[in-house]
C-alpha cells in the first residue's frame, strides 16, 4: 500500500471519475484505475461498485474515506509545520446559508487581498450538512448558526444575533407588537429542515410551535425574500439577510410580545484537524466581522 495510492483513492472519493482525477494528478487514465485496483487487493475488499461504467463509492470505501481524509490532512499539515507556517496553500471551508451568502463573501474578497498565495475553496450547504462534511474531513473547517451535536467536531462560538419576523406589509408591522399566537395562523415561510435558521425559529416558538401555518419550505433564503413580497405572508429570517431590504423599506420588521429568537455562531473542527496559520487567521477575521 503505497501513499500515492491513498491520494488517488480519496480523490475518486470526492470525484468519482477516474478521467478527472487523472488530469489533477498529471496521470494516465489507466495508471488511476490500476492504482485503486492494488488498494483493493491490499485491503482485500472492493472500495467503489462498478454500476454502468461509473465509480459509486461503496460502504467500505466510505468507512475508509472518513477514517482515512482527516489522517491525510492532519499529514499535509504537519508538513506544513516544517515549511515554516508560511501564508500559503489551500483551505476548504464550508459555511450554512446565512453566513455563506451574508457574511463571507466581502471577508473572502479581502482575505484573498491580503494574502494571494491562500487558495480558498467554499461549499454552501445547512448546518447539518456542513456538521457531516467536517466530520468527515471534506470541509478543512465550518461556519454554522446554532449549536451542533457531534462527538469529532469541537465548536466554539464566534458571534451573535438575534432573528426578527417580518413582513412586506408596512401597515401591518407597524400594528405591532402582536402575541404571537395570533400571528401562527399565517402564511409561514421556512428555510428547509436541517437549516440553522428554521431550527432557532421554531426552538424559540417552544410548544407553539406545533400550530404554526407552515405555508412553504425552501432551499434557499432569496427564495424566502421572494415570496414574502405575497400576502399575509410571515418569516423569521437573519438581520444579516435582510438587511438591504430593510433599508429599501421592501420588507419591515413585526414586533412580537415577550419573545425573542437569539442565536450564535460557530466555528467548525475537527479534533483531529491541526489549526493552520491561514485558518487561524480566516477564523479572526469572521469573528471580528460578527462582533462589530
Amino acid at each position: 500500500m503505497t501513499f500515492r495510492q491513498l491520494e488517488l483513492f480519496l480523490a475518486l472519493a470526492r470525484t468519482p471519475h477516474v478521467r478527472k482525477v487523472a488530469e489533477q494528478h498529471f496521470l494516465t487514465q489507466a495508471a488511476v484505475s490500476s492504482a485503486l485496483k492494488e488498494l483493493e487487493n491490499e485491503v482485500g475488499i472492493p472500495l467503489f461498485d462498478r454500476l454502468n461504467r461509473r465509480l459509486v463509492l461503496n460502504e467500505n470505501g466510505r468507512a475508509l474515506s472518513e477514517r482515512l481524509g482527516p489522517l491525510m490532512q492532519q499529514f499535509h499539515d504537519t508538513i506544513g509545520l516544517f515549511k515554516g507556517e508560511r501564508m500559503s496553500g489551500h483551505m476548504h471551508i464550508g459555511a450554512s446559508a446565512t453566513i455563506a451568502d451574508y457574511v463571507l463573501p466581502q471577508i473572502l474578497y479581502h482575505f484573498r487581498d491580503l494574502y494571494p498565495d491562500v487558495a480558498i475553496t467554499t461549499t454552501s450547504a445547512n448546518s447539518s450538512e456542513i456538521t457531516q462534511s467536517v466530520e468527515n474531513g471534506k470541509l478543512d473547517m465550518g461556519f454554522v448558526e446554532g449549536e451542533v451535536q457531534s462527538t469529532v467536531v469541537m465548536s466554539a462560538p464566534i458571534g451573535e444575533e438575534e432573528m426578527v419576523i417580518v413582513s412586506s406589509d408596512a401597515g401591518f408591522a407597524r400594528k405591532g407588537p402582536y402575541k404571537i399566537a395570533s400571528l401562527l395562523s399565517k402564511r409561514w415561510l421556512l428555510r428547509e429542515p436541517g437549516s440553522g435558521t428554521r431550527d432557532t425559529f421554531l426552538q424559540g416558538l417552544g410548544d407553539q410551535a406545533v400550530n404554526l401555518n407552515v405555508f412553504l419550505e425552501f432551499d434557499h433564503t432569496e427564495s424566502v425574500k421572494r415570496v414574502l413580497q405575497n400576502p399575509d405572508t410571515l418569516s423569521c429570517m437573519s438581520p444579516y439577510a435582510i438587511e438591504p431590504e430593510l433599508l429599501q423599506k421592501k420588507l419591515f420588521i413585526v414586533k412580537v410580545k415577550d419573545l425573542h429568537f437569539p442565536r450564535k455562531f460557530y466555528r467548525l473542527l475537527h479534533r483531529d484537524k491541526y489549526e493552520t496559520r491561514p485558518m487561524e487567521t480566516f477564523s479572526r477575521m469572521i469573528q471580528a466581522i460578527l462582533n462589530k
